[in-house]
């Protein structure tokens, strides 16, 4: 009679997953000579609960130049949780993979400052970031993770700056623009010359 009891309370327990509490339970048995009433159990039955969904709205720039000697910038990553969940951000360093990301210590908000200590020999320089959400009351809940897009940062020599800048026309829109006003200053000339010179010519007349 122990067994059957013990076979049907096992029957009961898989028979209720959606129970998410302790519950009092107690087996009743009939058969023609009676019935018989089983002492009362505890069932404690762990329902399956999905961790917390995160969305990622707006990912790290993909790639930004900064240059050696005064960098300034930052990285940002937007996200959402499932309502009750809590998020927290952790941004790695690695050589563009997932696989080989160094921990970054510190750097656990949404913003990631990018180090002002970066070379343009290193360069160039890769971080993401991890995402991880949870549910606070539930004990033993595994966590919901999202990695964001991997970021690039390019660190350029302050000489090879310079020299960007130059080329960009800075030097060589000061020779055009002298060009174009000499030669605006040569065509009013010419056509002042010819208009005192017509006018000379038939005042001698």
């Amino acid at each position: 009679m122990k067994k059957l009891l013990l076979y049907i309370l096992l029957i009961i327990l898989f028979s209720y997953p959606a129970l998410a509490e302790t519950v009092p339970t107690s087996v009743v048995v009939s058969n023609n000579d009676g019935s018989i009433t089983s002492d009362i159990a505890r069932i404690d039955v762990n329902v399956p609960i999905a961790p917390p969904v995160i969305t990622i709205h707006t990912q790290p720039v993909a790639s930004t130049d900064v240059t050696e000697g005064s960098i300034i910038g930052n990285l940002f990553v937007e996200a959402s949780i499932s309502e009750g969940g809590i998020m927290s951000y952790q941004w790695f360093s690695t050589t563009n993979t997932y696989f080989d990301g160094t921990l970054i210590h510190g750097a656990t908000s949404s913003d990631f400052l990018i180090p002002s200590t970066l070379t343009a020999s290193g360069s160039p320089y890769y971080y993401y970031c991890l995402l991880e959400g949870t549910y606070p009351e539930i004990i033993n809940l595994s966590m919901s993770k999202l990695y964001s897009e991997i970021a690039t940062v390019t660190v350029i020599s302050e000489d090879a700056s310079i020299g960007k800048h130059s080329s960009g026309g800075g030097c060589n829109n000061t020779i055009a623009d002298a060009r174009t006003f000499g030669i605006m200053m040569l065509l009013s000339a010419l056509l002042a010359y010819g208009f005192y010179g017509k006018k000379k010519k038939k005042n001698s007349r």
